[in-house]
């Protein structure tokens, strides 16, 4: 074996195995797990206020409400823009200052782009919820053989009660934590890339 295909067997080791080392998998693990929540309040409430001002639109009222509602969005963007610069190491072009008024608010595309980015955060939240929810299970699984006599765990409709049973639900919980380790990874960089794309 050569030394370039040691080098390559080492880098092939760290790149499967290294992301459970690395604290910013735990980081984007936390920005997966408050993501949820706060992309189903972000996009309830732009869909709302985004569909009541269209509605309202031929009354007049509507573009007020549609201005009030990019405002909001360049609310939720800042708090997205903080949250994914300190979890998963996003950098952003400086924020575009609308023009002044209604009609500024209204035809500023950056804010347009927004709303955009709310809409496609959604699926990508619901996909990272289930990735930290994975890993959770998986962490749980992983210490089975600790945890069997102290704490009732079964697996479907079995409950595990000797050593190697919990031994090989740990052995699926360390493949099952490596897999979602890797899932948060992605679907974060996914997220990071959209909301540099976006925001």
């Amino acid at each position: 074996m050569t030394a370039a295909q040691t080098i390559s067997n080492e880098n092939t080791v760290d790149k499967v195995f290294g992301v459970l080392a690395e604290p910013s998998t735990y980081r984007q693990f936390l920005l997966l797990a408050i993501g949820f929540p706060l992309s189903m309040f972000c996009f309830v409430s732009t869909v709302i206020l985004v569909g009541v001002g269209i509605g309202l639109t031929p009354l007049v009222v509507g573009l007020g409400i549609l201005a009030i509602a990019l405002w909001a969005v360049t609310i939720y963007a800042r708090l997205e823009r903080f949250l994914l610069a300190s979890f998963a190491g996003a950098v952003f072009r400086p924020e575009v200052v609308p023009g002044a008024g209604i009609k500024g608010r209204l035809l500023d595309r950056a804010a347009w782009k927004r709303v955009l980015y709310f809409a496609l955060r959604l699926p990508i939240s619901v996909a990272g919820m289930a990735a930290s929810i994975l890993m959770l299970v998986s962490f749980s699984l992983l210490f089975a053989p600790l945890l069997y006599n102290v704490i009732p765990m079964g697996v479907g409709l079995e409950e595990i009660t000797d050593w190697q049973g919990a031994l090989i639900v740990a052995c699926v919980g360390a493949v099952l934590v490596l897999l979602s380790a890797h899932a948060v990874r992605g679907i974060a960089d996914v997220q990071r890339r959209v909301a540099e794309w976006l925001l």
